[in-house]
Formats: structure tokens, sequence, C-alpha cells
């Protein structure tokens, strides 16, 4: 998959909807209306990844997401299970991820597939992994993969809540590409990843760097350096950790990096693993 066009947006919590909306007529003229602040979000990042490209009609768009629709979901439990009212109709249908998307797709006139993906700590990786899979048989030529998702309700976190939509525009085609995903690869535990690496080089040493999850704890992170040889980049220290971080330093890495590849890992909750390897081409 070649990339041809990267987005952040990456912020504090909005606590009004409207703030969001000032933020997506800097990209669009269309009006929203009966959108939430997650559907904004994915709107705001869509939209500043094309950035007034037109997409092919049968172009489509992979929405990953930790915990999906936050805010609408909460005020809807708490009408049911507190207030011991009927939630407001389009609250109700607004707590569906896949609304997002519907409306990515809709204002950018796109008739492709159109999925939500959530992947218990590696969403952005496994929204990844469907797209290529996609991709390899031509059954997708053009696509929009994007992380979004809202700060959770404040719980003492050390780290500044934020919230993201970050997302990449990819083709088949090569010509115009800034990058491409060269590799998307799974693995059930620690070790198989390590004889992975072992069996060849996945980048030459010191032609790249190695960038890791927010789940994969310090020392880990220095064995996998001195595994693979590579400089890091550590763009886990911008804000720390939260929902779409992984997503965030894929973009980063992209936009900003002068290294020409990048090997991401990172892991979940049960120890399954995903390497990433990206290739960013020179100006």
């Amino acid at each position: 998959m070649f990339i041809h066009a990267v987005s952040q947006f990456v912020a504090p919590p909005a606590a009004n909807p409207r703030t969001l909306k000032e933020v997506l007529k800097g990209y669009t003229d269309t009006p929203f209306r009966r959108v939430n602040k997650f559907i904004l979000l994915a709107l705001v990042g869509a939209h500043r990844c094309v950035r007034g490209r037109t997409l092919n009609g049968n172009a489509s768009v992979y929405l990953t997401t930790e915990n999906g629709n936050l805010g609408d979901t909460n005020n809807v439990l708490d009408q049911l299970y507190r207030q011991h009212s009927l939630p407001m109709p389009f609250s109700f249908i607004n707590t569906m991820s896949n609304t997002a998307p519907f409306y990515v797709a809709q204002s950018l006139n796109v008739l492709g597939r159109n999925l939500s993906i959530s992947g218990l700590g590696l969403s952005f990786e496994r929204g990844l992994e469907l797209a290529r899979l996609d991709f390899d048989p031509g059954s997708v030529e053009e696509a929009l993969i994007g992380a979004v998702d809202e700060a959770p309700p404040e719980g003492g976190a050390v780290h500044l809540a934020v919230e993201g939509s970050f997302w990449i525009h990819v083709k088949k085609a090569r010509d115009g590409a800034l990058g491409e995903v060269a590799e998307v690869r799974s693995f059930p535990d620690r070790e198989a990843l390590a004889a992975w690496c072992e069996e060849e080089p996945v980048l030459p040493p010191g032609r790249g760097l190695l960038a890791c999850g927010a789940a994969v704890p310090h020392e880990e992170r220095t064995d996998w350096q001195r595994r693979t040889g590579l400089a890091v980049f550590d763009y886990g220290a911008d804000y720390g950790p939260f929902d779409t971080v992984t997503a965030y330093g894929i973009t980063k890495f992209l936009e900003t990096s002068p290294s020409t590849s990048l090997l991401h890992i990172n892991r979940n909750g049960q120890g399954r693993y995903v390497a990433l390897i990206l290739h960013r081409y020179g100006s």
C-alpha cells in the first residue's frame, strides 16, 4: 500500500462540539447536522488528509478506534439507568461507532467498503492489516485509514488528556506517493517476534528508526533496540500514552522524520504483537 497523504489532529478535549465544527469549516463547506464529537473528530481528520484531493468513487474508509463514541454512549446510559428515561433518538443512533465512517464516506462521495475496527490495544494496526488484505487481491485500490478516539472522562491520569484523529490516504498506485506500508505482521507472542527479527535484519542497522507502542515496557524497548541496532523514534514523549498514540507516531514519522524507514512494534494486554515497517520516500 502506497501512502499519498497523512494528517494529524491532536488537541485537548473539546468541551463543546462547536469548537470542532469551526475547525472543520477550514477544510469543507459541507454543513453537518446531528453529529457528535466523535463524528466531528473523524471528519476533521479525514478532510485534513484529503485537503481538496478528489478520491476515486470506489475508495474505502477504515476507521479504527479503541473506545468508539464515548460521549453519546455515556449520555444514553445516563438517561437509561440514572434518569430512567428513553434516550434522545439521535444520541442513541450515534452510539453506533460505524456512524462516523458513514459521515466521512458521505461527505467525500465515496462508495467503497466502510468499516469501524477495534482491536484491543492494536486497533490501528488491525485496520492497516485488514486494508492490506483487501488491497492484495485488488478488491480495494484506494482507501482512507484513520484512528479516532475521544479522551475518556477524567480519572486521575498522569498525562495531559488529549484526543485525536489521524489518517493516511493509501493507494495501490505508487506514482506521487510519499511512502509505503511495506509490512504488517502479527505475532502470537514476544518469542515469535524475536525469532522473526533474528531470521534476517528487518531493517539494516543504522538505516532506519525503531518505535514502540505505549504498551511496550521500557526494558523491553531497550531489548528491541539491542536486537535491531536501530535508533529510537520516541513519539510517545510528546503527549504520553493515549488511545490513538500509535497512529500519531506513524503520521508524525511520515510528516517530519528525516529517516527513510521505521520499524514499529506494539503489543496488547494479551501479549500479542504487531510489527509495522514503513518506508518514507525522499522529497
